[in-house]
């Protein structure tokens, strides 16, 4: 028999399944805490006070920024997508 999803000797369990699915979404958090530094990075090189990015990010992320004082608006509109607006 080949390996595969019926193979008795090759199941996977819920812990490896919340461990690699945690991993995978903190490596995800990560990434995108560094776009939003970096945006901030270059907003504040511009002499602005806030910057905008158009795209939507996971609550962890939001989190983070607020947690660190930034202000967070997230906006989703089916005709212009979705974006995240960070002031300070």
């Amino acid at each position: 028999m080949s390996e595969g999803v019926n193979d008795i000797t090759h199941r996977i369990s819920a812990k490896w399944a919340r461990e690699t699915a945690t991993k995978i979404h903190g490596e995800k958090v990560s990434k995108e805490i560094k776009e939003c530094d970096d945006a901030i990075k270059d907003a504040v090189k511009k002499n602005n006070f806030s910057t905008n990015i158009y795209r939507s990010f996971e609550a962890l992320t939001i989190q983070d920024l607020k947690n660190r004082g930034f202000e967070v608006k997230q906006y989703d509109s089916q005709r212009d997508g979705s974006s995240l607006t960070i002031s300070w």
